[in-house]
């Protein structure tokens, strides 16, 4: 399941990098002439130039070691004689959650 969320991770990160890099492409250009007269001539000269370079590179390394113990202590029955012995513990249980983010890029 970590392989999984690793892969789905940088596909996200790699869809949002290619996303920012488009956006300017979509963007448009606004040009208003006004306040001008009666023979009056008018030149607009737009020249937009965009240029965005993006590298990605990621390594990540992700060890997980768990040791997870449980006891309800230490309960002991001896030097019993003439019948049978009955210990009554309280409950045990143990419980781990494991949450590895590696990897995030972005670029604006």
């Amino acid at each position: 399941m970590n392989k999984l969320t690793i892969k789905i991770g940088s596909a996200l990160a790699a869809a949002s990098l290619f996303a920012v890099s488009a956006m300017p492409a979509f963007a448009a250009t606004t040009v208003k002439i006004k306040g001008n007269g009666a023979f009056s001539v008018n030149t607009v000269n737009v020249t937009n130039n965009w240029s965005k370079s993006v590298t990605q590179s990621n390594t990540a390394v992700l060890l997980n070691y768990v040791n997870a113990n449980s006891n309800t202590g230490n309960n002991s029955s001896s030097f019993n004689t003439g019948g049978s012995t009955l210990i009554l513990t309280g409950s045990s249980s143990s419980s781990v959650s494991i949450t590895s983010v590696a990897n995030a890029n972005v670029a604006n």
